[in-house]
This record gives structure tokens, C-alpha cells and sequence, in this order.
């Protein structure tokens, strides 16, 4: 049982689990209608989240691109809690969205983490961690560094993301 395993056993478990409620409920996110964008509204959509390696990534830079591979937001992470903050610069961005956030974890060594939006809406949520990063990979079926890096010519990879990411989260 749970209560014989060891502690770092039963520690990292909590962990694991606080980690994939996380994740469960910022893929809830969003809310009804509009889809890619089309609400007709002239306020851009906010993005925010939380960076983080165990540990927040503080002062670490947020970068996020549409569908289209456009640039269409930066921001970077609260240098108390990893927590970010953004208003995209587009009032329709092309879904999905692909977060990148670089910056040092608490050991000093740098990070770079993704994560993405497969919907876009008036107010969305996109923590940036491993586990998402693992998502990302998963569902580009590569590194998701290089397909960010070159992200205005990677516009098939980026559609399959919209469609693969799901699953591979659920995977």
C-alpha cells in the first residue's frame, strides 16, 4: 500500500498527481463559442500560466506563437511564483497556440519548456512544465525546440499539433 511505500516513493507520487490535476484542469480551460478566434471580438485573448520545474522558473521568458507560426506575444514569468501573464497582440490568432518559455531552473541550469493551446478563446490557461513539454514532443512526434525556432515554415506541424495534442495528454 501506499502508506508502506517509502517516503520519497509517496513523495514524488504527490507530486506526480498534484502535477496531473494541474494539467487536467488547465485543458479545461477556456470557455464555450468563438473557437479559432472568430467571436468578432476586437479584444485580443489573454494567455497566462504558471512555468515550472518542481520548482517556478522566475524571471524566465515567454514567448508564443499561432498557428501560423506568427509571433503574436511575450512575456516574462513573476520572479516570486513562475506565474505569467500576457494579452496576445492578435484579436484573432490561428490556432493552436505553442508557448516557449527559456529561462534557469533553482539548480541553475537552463530550461526550455513548451506547451500549447489547442483552442483559442477570450481567456486561456497554459502551464509550462516537463510533463507538458512531453505532450508537445509527443504529439509534434519530434522536439518541439526546432519546430518553435522555425515555427513560420513549420505550419503542417503545427496544425498536427492542434489535432495530436489531446491525445497525447491523454496518452
Amino acid at each position: 500500500t501506499l502508506a508502506r511505500a517509502p517516503f520519497h516513493a509517496r513523495a514524488m507520487l504527490y507530486r506526480f498527481a498534484a502535477l496531473a490535476l494541474t494539467l487536467l484542469l488547465a485543458s479545461c480551460g477556456g470557455g464555450g463559442g468563438g473557437g479559432s478566434g472568430s467571436s468578432g471580438s476586437s479584444t485580443p485573448p489573454t494567455l497566462r500560466g504558471v512555468a515550472a520545474t518542481g520548482a517556478p522558473l522566475v524571471n524566465a521568458a515567454v514567448s508564443v506563437v499561432d498557428g501560423q507560426g506568427k509571433s503574436v506575444g511575450t512575456a516574462i514569468t513573476h520572479p516570486a511564483d513562475g506565474s505569467y501573464s500576457l494579452t496576445l497582440s492578435s484579436t484573432s490568432p490561428a490556432a493552436p497556440l505553442l508557448i516557449q518559455v527559456r529561462g534557469m531552473d533553482a539548480t541553475g541550469a537552463m530550461q526550455v519548456l513548451h506547451s500549447t493551446v489547442p483552442t483559442v478563446s477570450s481567456a486561456m490557461v497554459a502551464h509550462v512544465t516537463p510533463l507538458t513539454n512531453a505532450i508537445v514532443a509527443l504529439a509534434l512526434g519530434t522536439e518541439p525546440a526546432p519546430v518553435f525556432a522555425a515555427a513560420s515554415s513549420s505550419g503542417s506541424q503545427l496544425t498536427q499539433l492542434a489535432s495530436a495534442a489531446p491525445a497525447a495528454s491523454t496518452f
